[in-house]
This record gives structure tokens, C-alpha cells and sequence, in this order.
């Protein structure tokens, strides 16, 4: 019959783990420390590619000049909101909303400036361009990107690429890519100019771009004078001339009541 031999009672202390559960507990507090440096240092390395953010906003009816670190000037439209994000190895500005005109100079440490408009990404190296990105007026929901000066890369989701040259524009969103089109000199980012262009763009849509810039006060309830399609440039200050001069180009008349000047069909 065999026996079991017990412990012995001058080495044996039962509140003493045992060599191998010391051995595993020290090993999970190493990976544990492991963990918590690794987290850190994907921490520290997304900070570094990313940066830290800054946004940048205009009221309506008011435009802003920025000047950017690295000497690129932005220009920023009326109701426009904008998050610069810049760090060591990357620069890029997200246009929430609005428009905006940027000059970008070359960089001493090569690296591209990206634009995020909606879901529509821009690349270039340097050069000049204006993007519009609006949830109401012209190109509603879309991105409309125009090029003075360098090569711009547009690239929305689902619709391929292209590479705009100097003098030349495109309008593009998800699934969609317009085709290119001249650009003349005199139209580039006419809103710099506190003007705004209208090529046979719907009377409704043209009074929502005014509102961008302040409030017409003008009603619309007939759906064929809010179809109606408008052409020309006009002080985006003066909503009101542009009113007054709709019953010159159009079978409407106005009538002014307490809550605005209701535009009607028929003199």
C-alpha cells in the first residue's frame, strides 16, 4: 500500500503561492505594462499623423482670410465652417460647409495638401482652386471644385478620378462625377468678389443662394415660377434689385404682404 508523504512543515507555508502561479501572475503584469505601452504609442503615432484639429468658421453675410502655417491663405465664404488639420506629415482642411478659396505655396517638406468636401477628396501639391460645398443654393449636396492655378486630383467615392488643370472645373459627389468643364478667368470664385453667377439655375435655388448671405424675405408657393431658370451675375449683397427686376425677364408680378414679397405667376 503506498502513502502519501506529507509536506515538509519547515519549507511548507500554505499563505505562499506556489512557483508556477508566481510565475504566471508576474507574466500578466508584464503583458499587461506591454498593453498599456502599445496603446500609448499607437496613441502618440495617430496624434502624429493626424495632428490636432482646428475649426474655422464665418457668420452670415461675413467672409475671412486665414493664413496657415505653412503660408497657404484661405479664403472662407459667408456660412462656411471649415477644420484645418495639419501635423508633421500631412496637411489637410475638411470643408463642412460653405466655400472656400485656398492658395497653397510649395512645401519644404513635400508633403501634399488634401481637401475634404462631403465625401469628395482633393489632392494636390500646390497651386490655387475654390470648392463649394452647400446643403442648400447652387450644387446643393454636391461639390463643385474650380482651378486657377496647378494640377488638383478629385477623387469622389464610387466614381472614379480626375485630374483638373489650370482653367478648368467639375462638379462631383458620391457615385457621381460631372464633366469637366472651362473654367473662365473672370468666373473663378466670383464670390471673392461678393458676387455670385447663376447659369440657368432655378429661381428657388437662386434665392436660396442669396439667403446664404442674408434673408430675402421673398415666398415662392407657385412650383412653375420656383422652376423658372435664371441666368447672370449679380451683387450677392443686392437680393432685393434682384427681386425687383423679375417681373422685367418673367411673366410674375410681386406683392408684398406683412410676411415678404410673395412672388406670383401672371401680371
Amino acid at each position: 500500500m503506498s502513502s502519501v508523504r506529507p509536506p515538509d512543515e519547515s519549507t511548507f507555508d500554505p499563505a505562499e503561492p506556489p512557483k508556477r502561479a508566481r510565475w504566471v501572475a508576474w507574466c500578466i503584469v508584464i503583458f499587461a505594462a506591454i498593453g498599456t505601452l502599445g496603446g500609448v504609442w499607437v496613441g502618440w503615432t495617430y496624434w502624429r499623423s493626424v495632428g490636432t484639429g482646428e475649426y474655422l468658421t464665418t457668420p452670415r453675410g461675413a467672409t475671412r482670410t486665414v493664413e496657415l502655417p505653412d503660408g497657404t491663405t484661405l479664403q472662407l465664404d459667408s456660412s462656411t465652417l471649415v477644420e484645418r488639420r495639419y501635423s508633421s506629415g500631412r496637411r489637410e482642411v475638411v470643408l463642412t460647409e460653405g466655400q472656400l478659396a485656398l492658395d497653397v505655396p510649395p512645401d519644404a517638406q513635400a508633403r501634399e495638401f488634401h481637401v475634404v468636401a462631403g465625401d469628395v477628396r482633393l489632392r494636390l501639391t500646390e497651386g490655387q482652386l475654390s470648392v463649394r460645398h452647400t446643403r442648400g443654393g447652387l450644387d446643393a449636396g454636391m461639390v463643385r471644385v474650380e482651378v486657377a492655378q496647378g494640377q488638383v486630383w478629385v477623387a469622389p467615392p464610387g466614381a472614379g478620378r480626375v485630374t483638373l488643370e489650370p482653367g478648368q472645373q467639375v462638379v462631383a459627389g458620391p457615385g457621381r462625377l460631372g464633366a469637366v468643364a472651362p473654367l473662365p478667368a473672370e468666373a473663378y470664385a466670383v464670390w471673392r468678389r461678393g458676387q455670385v453667377e447663376f447659369a440657368n439655375a432655378p429661381l428657388a435655388q437662386a434665392l436660396d443662394e442669396f439667403e446664404r448671405y442674408g434673408p430675402t424675405n421673398v415666398i415662392i408657393r407657385d412650383n412653375a415660377v420656383a422652376q423658372m431658370p435664371v441666368s447672370g451675375r449679380y451683387a450677392v449683397s443686392d437680393a432685393q434689385g434682384f427681386t425687383a427686376s423679375l417681373p422685367q425677364q418673367f411673366d410674375v408680378h410681386l406683392n408684398r404682404t406683412e410676411a415678404g414679397i410673395e412672388i406670383l405667376p401672371g401680371r
